[in-house]
């Protein structure tokens, strides 16, 4: 079974590699929020949790991006799965809020098999702040007029899980969209695309308190490189997490959890995440942080 799955993971996203990524925002901890990317995650193993993340990267930048996650998600029954997810994202001179409503629906194929099915709906609140850009032009450019607007936009995802292992596939905006782009100081327009999201997670039980968790995260758009995330954390059950994670091309992240209660089956934890460029040219621009604050219930 586990030879299939590989294949079957392996396939897809050759599949995928003639598309490419990056302009969704990018989360290194994404396990704590999932259904921000995968509305099938809701409800997933009849669970419920409620997040909140903050992502500050290059802060050696003036404007760098910064990013807001929030994501809720409760069990409604056997089968159902309900919640709400936030992304509010901040750079340069524009600035997008981006809320959905997720469902999910459980199909469970055997004992230690379960298929979960997403759609997402929501609208993104996007706007341009083109006051203070430096232009050149003595006439007024009107393509420069600062804006706000609502984006609509729908997802959706599948999460299939083993007793040991999980792989996900998900679209979360799936419409077209124009927006603004920084490009080396202005403001020029451009078109987000739909990203692929694809993820593969194994569990190993090293010791009855010890687990390791490996993980594989693509990120896949048309028109820029793909991404991918390869992570791996040690799971000192009840206590705390340690790993790293590597995203090709990009960048090299310190992952670590830590447990702050735990009470008849609802737990608090924390995450921090302190990650740095490997591209030569952005050397200089500073760390990237991000913090988590995970309950479930």
């Amino acid at each position: 079974m586990k030879i299939k799955f590989i294949v079957v993971f392996a396939f897809t996203a050759l599949m995928f590699e003639g598309l490419n990524a990056q302009q969704d925002g990018i989360f290194s901890q994404y396990w704590t929020l999932p259904t921000v990317y995968n509305p099938a995650t809701v409800g997933v193993n009849s669970t419920s949790h409620a997040a909140l993340a903050q992502r500050q990267q290059w802060t050696g930048i003036t404007d760098a991006p910064t990013t807001y996650f929030f994501a809720y998600s409760r069990a409604m029954g056997k089968n159902v799965g309900l919640g709400l997810s936030l992304i509010q994202d901040k750079t340069f001179i524009e600035k997008s809020t981006f809320i959905s409503i997720d469902f999910s629906y459980h199909l469970k194929f055997s004992e230690d098999t379960s298929l979960y099915l997403g759609l997402k709906g929501g609208g993104n609140n996007y706007s341009v702040n083109t006051t203070g850009l430096q232009t050149y032009n003595i006439v007024f450019d009107p393509a420069l007029e600062s804006f706000s607007r609502i984006l609509p936009n729908l997802g959706v995802g599948f999460s299939l899980h083993h007793k040991s292992w999980e792989l996900n596939m998900s679209v979360p905006r799936m419409l077209n969209t124009e927006r603004y782009k920084n490009d080396r100081g202005r403001a020029t327009k451009a078109t987000d695309r739909p990203h692929f999201y694809l993820g593969l997670t194994n569990s190993f039980d090293l010791s009855d308190q010890i687990e390791l968790q490996p993980r594989v995260f693509a990120r896949i758009v048309e028109g820029a490189p793909s991404s991918y995330d390869f992570n791996t954390m040690v799971i000192f059950k009840e206590i705390f997490n340690f790993g790293g994670s590597f995203r090709t091309d990009e960048s090299y992240a310190i992952i670590t959890e830590f447990n702050l209660m735990e009470y008849e089956g609802k737990n608090l934890t924390f995450g921090w995440a302190f990650e740095r460029s490997t591209r030569a040219n952005l050397a200089d621009t500073g760390k990237t942080h991000e913090f988590a604050l995970r309950y479930n219930f």
